[in-house]
């Protein structure tokens, strides 16, 4: 769901794209690159801003696999309903 990386002077944290436009006010104090969001090492992380992006994250891998799973039953229902005829 996102993803860290360690460098010599920076921590890179790697959320998806839609993080940056759901979060965009939050991430103007931050400096951001290429889908990542770097956080020096000398300061302390902004940990209520990163628990809120994991559980957006969460919350839209949960709403994509339900999106999939709805369109998976509407196949079988479309399949059932065409063998019964």
């Amino acid at each position: 769901m996102v993803w860290f990386a360690g460098y010599k002077n920076h921590i890179g944290f790697y959320p998806s794209s839609a993080t940056f436009v759901v979060f965009k006010e939050q991430l103007k104090k931050h400096k951001t690159y290429k889908g990542a969001i770097q956080f020096t090492l000398d300061k302390p992380r902004p940990l209520a801003l990163l628990a809120k992006i994991v559980k957006y994250r969460i919350k839209q891998n949960a709403e994509k696999e339900a999106a999939k799973k709805g369109k998976k039953e509407v196949i079988f229902n479309q399949i059932s309903s065409f063998k019964s005829h």
